[in-house]
């Protein structure tokens, strides 16, 4: 009883923390997508603005395409790596958890 009473509060931070780790992820795939968007919408318009020749409209569109493809797959690998620290620091709590009991 006296344990149980211990473990409520810590376990009530750990749900409070969870939850504002879900909120976090959205956000920060929000701004990812706004960033990924931007570095490809941008340069895009920039271009039909602009009615830019063919040469530094294609290398243009090219480093656009190119860069949004690189800060996509940099948005994912943070993502998984963020979700396996999460996994692993869970995995650790359980264990000292169950050590402990």
């Amino acid at each position: 009883s006296g344990l149980a009473k211990k473990e409520a509060p810590a376990a009530a931070a750990a749900q409070q923390l969870a939850a504002a780790a879900v909120l976090h992820e959205w956000l920060l795939f929000l701004l990812n997508f706004v960033n990924v968007g931007a570095s490809l919408l941008l340069p895009c318009c920039m271009v039909l603005w602009n009615k830019s020749t063919l040469l530094p409209a294609s290398t243009l569109t090219m480093v656009s395409i190119v860069t949004c493809l690189k800060l996509w797959s940099y948005a994912h690998c943070n993502s998984t790596l963020r979700w396996q620290a999460r996994k692993k620091a869970a995995a650790d709590a359980a264990a000292a958890a169950a050590a402990a009991a």
